[in-house]
């Protein structure tokens, strides 16, 4: 697992394996974020609901996905273009695997290599 995702990890805390794979999946939110804002897609779009609320302004609540409107008419698919900066942030950086269960055009089920050949997996 990369030093910067394990760090972060333990400032979570967690005390049992559910409030772990919470936790994952909260880093792996963020890292998605920052793939996005890398690939240029927040000059598109905008992020709002419930992760917004939590990440942007730390209100105690938590939700799985993640909202995005478009700021200006697009065709349906444009978040396609962004997803190769995501799965660089997600893959290169921070060597968080796809988990050969997700379905191809899902980017919602990556791994996090750990130590002793174990992972742990995350949905998004």
């Amino acid at each position: 697992m990369n030093e910067l995702v394990k760090e972060r990890l333990k400032s979570y805390r967690a005390k049992t394996s559910q409030q772990e794979k919470a936790a994952l999946r909260e880093i792996i939110q963020e890292i998605t974020l920052l793939g996005l804002w890398r690939g240029k897609f927040f000059e598109h779009a905008a992020f709002y609901g419930g992760t917004a609320l939590r990440i942007l302004y730390q209100l105690d609540r938590f939700s799985e996905d993640l909202d995005f409107t478009a700021l200006s008419k697009t065709n349906g698919n444009a978040l396609d273009r962004y997803l190769h900066a995501v799965k660089s942030e997600l893959n290169d950086r921070f060597r968080v695997r796809q988990s050969r269960y997700g379905a191809p055009h899902d980017c919602g089920r990556f791994q996090f290599p750990r130590s002793k050949g174990r992972t742990s997996q995350s949905k998004i």
